[in-house]
């Protein structure tokens, strides 16, 4: 995951706590002492926060900061399981093809040498 899929999956997390805190931009900004114009230009990422106002922004949403990354982590993880759980299943669709057509190869094989083997005895 780069770095800007990371900070983006932070400012989602913030955006989210926000909303279900039921607060408006403007709401937080107060409660953190920030411009309400720049909690805006955090939220659609053209500037990423330093560290100090992510700290604020998690006092004012009463969240911790791990719970900001835990959660986008979290939900990565998830959907590389859930990725790589899809691949399984395509590579168990593929090897039960392969196998069938090896199955079809050795019958063919077996035929081929009982032939041969009849003909020989001739």
């Amino acid at each position: 995951m780069t770095i800007e899929e990371r900070k983006k999956m932070i400012v989602d997390n913030l955006r989210k706590a926000r909303v279900e805190a039921g607060l408006t931009q403007q709401g937080l900004a107060k409660k953190t002492g920030c411009s309400c114009s720049l909690v805006g230009t955090y939220e659609s990422l053209h500037q990423f926060m330093s560290f100090d106002t992510f700290l604020k922004l998690c006092d004012a949403l009463n969240k911790e900061p791990y719970e900001m990354l835990f959660d986008s982590l979290y939900e990565s993880m998830q959907r590389r399981i859930d990725n790589q759980a899809e691949s399984i299943a395509s590579y168990e669709h593929d090897i039960k093809a392969y196998s069938d057509k090896i199955k079809r190869y050795e019958n063919i094989i077996t035929d081929l040498n009982r032939r041969l083997n009849k003909y020989e005895q001739k």
